[in-house]
């Protein structure tokens, strides 16, 4: 990560952390809408993000494009954690059923 932050595009724009972010989105009042590139090296960590995410008390959507099977096991996983989920592809969403909020904590 420190090597990819230092890099810019031509823009100006550069790649901020995942904390970073959730800082901004904290202090912007707005949730995060998260595209997920690989479903299953990223599967693993929802219940860490979902804990970050709840102790700032930030929202956020999980999306992606549902290229194969990986994705459908990553947005019901997300799911049971609170996040709500988009299939950009499909164009169908999915949410928790439980309550209203978006990353509660894991229930073992």
């Amino acid at each position: 990560f420190a090597e990819v932050s230092r890099m810019r595009h031509v823009d100006g724009y550069r790649i901020y952390s995942l904390e970073h972010m959730i800082g901004v989105a904290k202090d912007a009042g707005i949730n995060l809408f998260l595209e997920i590139k690989q479903p299953l090296e990223t599967k693993s960590r929802l219940p860490e993000i979902a804990a970050m995410l709840n102790k700032e008390d930030v929202k956020a959507v999980i999306a992606s494009q549902h290229i194969y099977s990986g994705y459908k096991g990553l947005f019901s996983y997300a799911e049971r954690l609170g996040f709500w989920t988009r299939d950009i592809t499909t164009h169908t969403s999915g949410a928790p059923n439980v309550d209203k909020s978006l990353c509660k904590e894991l229930k073992k």
